[in-house]
């Protein structure tokens, strides 16, 4: 689109799902002269009714920015009240502290089945998923790298028989590599 072009939309949640992702189309709009006619607002270009549009866009979008903050901290003065509470986003979890969760967790229900296999059995059983996680194929980011190139280069100009071989394969060992990372996070023994 070019200057004189108008956009003409039914309404204002039609051009974007925020009034902020609107005023960055809108302000985008108005560099390139382009006029906005939203059917239930009105005509939004650079004169006088178009900056008084926008304006009142702006208060409304800073009402609810404010509003939002103050709702999160109702939040948090709420949930200070519990017992458990803790300042801040839950860390993540490395993949290794999931695998340790998931091997305790196993060591602590055997111990509530008061040892129904005997401690060879048990030794033998972490022996095997040890032997299971280290076949499992771990995918390098040198892999998901290229898996992205040729996924890019097939879109865009095509693969060849032997590149399309190869994307396969790569595509088999990462999905691979998810089934085993999920495995270990599900704590399944």
């Amino acid at each position: 689109m070019a200057g004189r072009d108008t956009i003409v939309v039914q309404s204002l949640d039609r051009l974007c799902g925020s009034i902020k992702g609107a005023l960055d189309i809108i302000d985008l709009a108005m560099k390139k002269a382009i006029r906005i006619n939203i059917l239930n607002l009105g005509i939004i270009d650079t004169g006088p009714s178009g900056r008084s549009i926008i304006t009142v866009l702006e208060a409304i979008a800073n009402f609810d920015r404010v509003m939002m903050v103050e709702r999160t901290q109702i939040g948090k003065a709420v949930a200070k009240e519990k017992a458990d509470f803790k300042e801040g986003r839950p860390q993540k979890n490395s993949a290794m502290k999931k695998i340790q969760q998931a091997l305790k967790k196993c060591w602590k229900q055997r111990v509530i089945n008061k040892l129904k296999l005997n401690l060879e059995s048990a030794r033998v059983r972490l022996y095997v998923q040890k032997e299971r996680k280290q076949r499992k194929q771990m995918v390098s980011e040198k892999d998901i790298e290229r898996i992205n190139f040729l996924a890019r280069k097939s879109k865009n100009e095509g693969l060849s028989p032997s590149e399309k071989d190869e994307q396969q394969k790569l595509r088999k060992a990462y999905v691979e590599a998810f089934k085993s990372k999920f495995e270990i996070t599900t704590g399944q023994c």
